[in-house]
């Protein structure tokens, strides 16, 4: 759909009016791509291990990378995404180790697709019913040919185009939705953005794959929970009515016993993407500043920041972990794009704006309807008036006095 001007947003269904400002992927990668090649800065891949706190002028902190090299900086913005614990369903957690993975642990690569899977995964089982899930899925299905996946979720995927409410995106009502959020009880906040998330969701793009993968005969799709099973005579045990597993699906030679609902299967490994428990502690350089700084705090596993972003002095956070202020949408682009700019205001790194052009000047300075004549004349008459016998104050001095209060 093209894009419309905003006085016909009223038109629209909050469906439309969200799709019809969603920028497609590859002009958000050439957006990308466009303002790293035009603003200045240096970019530095590696991992960030811990942040250490300076008492020198140059810099605040010292923040310690992976491979032994040391950048100095006089503020630090955290952007690392969602932190915490990894949730894994209790029925495949007594899965070996060697054959359990988690999303987050996988590197893709566009030269190497499914890259931190083993090659000898032929049967692989991703536990997860969200848009993370599928892309896995996907993931694994590129990495080898003649793969196969089977997709299992506690409940048949749900087709959403955002994970979360049209109206966290509907700029219409974004912002009522935000200072609603904002004025909540730290309690309410938290069960708010469980509700807003409700869930994995896929979208509809994703969807139709997931549905031509099927057809293909590479993705099966599971309802229902997972279970791992050591040994068929464990499976016999928990399921008595079982009369023989010969109807066992997948090869006979794979490791992994498990059933869904009635159906038993076998698999070569498990991929988990039921999402993460929000805990920042998990992060070493969250650990490491919350010791070393007094007056941090986290609560629910995310940290707790004032309105401007700061964590503790010159210690930002954006992206999820900023969801107790920013709101439901703090992982999604619309939530990264206010964070950034609150970050970048409270640092001051588009005051040069004020300076260059005048571009931030107060545009109804051309009003002002003093002048120079007018302020000669003003002064001729202060200076020929005298206070008056009783001590008041003359029109004049009391209008400069009220003035000053003003000011």
């Amino acid at each position: 759909m093209p894009l419309m001007h905003p006085r016909w947003l009223h038109m629209l269904s909050p469906t439309d009016a969200v799709l019809n400002c969603e920028p497609s992927t590859p002009l958000f990668r050439d957006f990308c791509k466009d303002m790293a090649s035009r603003l200045p800065h240096k970019f530095y891949t590696d991992h960030a291990v811990d942040v250490q706190k300076n008492a020198s002028k140059d810099s605040n902190f010292s923040v310690h990378l992976k491979s032994g090299g040391i950048l100095k900086s006089k503020a630090v913005v955290l952007a690392m995404g969602a932190l915490g614990e990894a949730i894994i369903p209790k029925g495949i957690a007594t899965v070996p180790d060697d054959r359990l993975l988690h999303w987050k642990n996988l590197e893709h690569c566009s030269s190497n697709p499914g890259h931190g899977i083993p090659h000898d995964w032929d049967d692989i089982l991703v536990v997860g019913g969200g848009l993370t899930a599928v892309q896995v899925s996907q993931l694994a299905l590129r990495g080898k040919p003649g793969r196969k996946v089977a997709l299992c979720s506690r409940r048949p995927i749900v087709e959403k185009h955002l994970d979360i409410g049209l109206e966290w995106a509907d700029r219409r009502v974004a912002t009522k939705c935000q200072a609603d959020f904002y004025h909540q009880s730290l309690e309410s906040k938290v069960a708010m953005l469980k509700e807003a998330r409700g869930g994995g969701s896929v979208p509809p793009c994703y969807v139709r794959d997931v549905e031509n993968l099927e057809k293909q005969g590479r993705l099966t799709r599971l309802i229902g929970n997972a279970t791992f099973y050591e040994s068929e005579e464990k499976l016999i045990e928990a399921m008595p009515n079982l009369q023989a597993t010969s109807s066992v699906k997948g090869k006979g030679d794979s490791p992994l016993l498990m059933s869904v609902e009635s159906e038993i299967h076998r698999f070569d490994g498990v991929i988990v993407a039921c999402g993460i428990r929000p805990d920042c502690l998990q992060n070493s350089v969250c650990a490491s500043l919350l010791r070393q700084f007094n007056d941090a705090k986290q609560s629910n596993g995310f940290p707790l920041v004032t309105e401007d972003l700061e964590w503790m002095a010159n210690v930002f956070i954006v992206g999820g972990m900023a969801s107790l202020n920013l709101g439901p949408d703090a992982g999604n682009l619309m939530g990264m794009r206010r964070g950034a700019t609150i970050v970048a205001n409270t640092l001051g790194c588009r005051s040069w704006l004020r300076e260059t052009g005048n571009i931030l000047a107060n545009r109804f300075g051309a009003f002002d309807l003093s002048s120079s004549d007018e302020e000669t004349d003003s002064e001729s008459e202060d200076e020929s008036e005298t206070p008056s016998q009783d001590g008041s104050i003359s029109s004049e001095e009391e209008l400069q006095f009220v003035h000053a209060k003003t000011e």
